[in-house]
């Protein structure tokens, strides 16, 4: 008897939509903001475009204490994973963001930690430009279109992760 009823249950897992699995999802536009196990993510594509390629994208993340920080996926290749990388953030005026950044997933991927001033330059740009320092002709741009929307759907989805 409980066997059928656990090939019932395997069976509902996996026909159940990733967005269903996660405590925290919402769309808009092109921006998908969903959550983790430690984070809360929001997505500057759709999600199956992105899974299809995952370059040429921004993530906005932010963890437990209201920490924020982006992923930035530039093209393979494009950053040296064993450098001392630094992420330059520029929000369409003045002078650029430079955070320390690590490579995460081989020569495309750079991750910022927690850079609390990111939230402020968030909320007031209309665009961001993301480039490794060390080679500023891997340039990309980003538009924030509803970036009100994905800053307050970031803040609501925090509420769903575990404490600090």
């Amino acid at each position: 008897m409980r066997i059928p009823a656990l090939l019932a249950l395997s069976m509902f897992a996996a026909i159940t939509p990733a967005s269903a699995q996660s405590a925290y999802y919402a769309e808009r536009g092109h921006w998908t903001v969903y959550s983790g196990a430690a984070a809360c993510r929001a997505i500057n594509r759709p999600v199956q475009d992105f899974n299809y390629a995952p370059f040429d994208a921004l993530q906005i993340v932010v963890r437990p204490g209201n920490r924020i920080g982006v992923e930035v996926f530039f093209w393979p290749g494009a950053i040296d994973p064993a450098a001392d990388n630094v992420l330059a953030l520029g929000f369409g005026g003045g002078p650029s963001l430079l955070l320390p950044a690590t490579a995460m997933m081989g020569d495309f991927m750079l991750a910022t930690g927690d850079a609390p001033e990111l939230w402020g330059r968030l909320q007031k740009a209309k665009v961001l430009t993301a480039k490794p320092k060390s080679d500023p002709k891997v340039a990309l741009s980003f538009t924030l279109d509803d970036i009100g929307w994905v800053l307050g759907a970031l803040d609501a989805c925090s509420g769903v992760l575990p404490k600090e």
